[in-house]
């Protein structure tokens, strides 16, 4: 399942939101060990993460956390 998050809907989405952030974390910063400076508090987020951005976010059906997709 793919949710489409925007401005119109983000105050729904709030935990998917987090948690995608989480996983940008996980996977850039602590698995590729890229030097990211605005990662900060487990969360891997930057310039392009403004309050106008829409994220197309995977996830298995009944779950909130987002999927690591290919």
């Amino acid at each position: 399942m793919i949710d489409v998050i925007g401005p119109w809907n983000r105050s729904h989405h709030r935990a998917t939101l987090d948690a995608m952030f989480r996983l940008r974390h996980h996977v850039f910063i602590e698995e590729l060990q890229w030097d990211l400076p605005l990662a900060q508090d487990g969360m891997e987020r930057d310039e392009f993460d403004g309050p106008r951005a829409v994220y197309l976010v995977c996830r298995n059906p009944g779950a909130a956390s987002p999927a690591r997709c290919a």
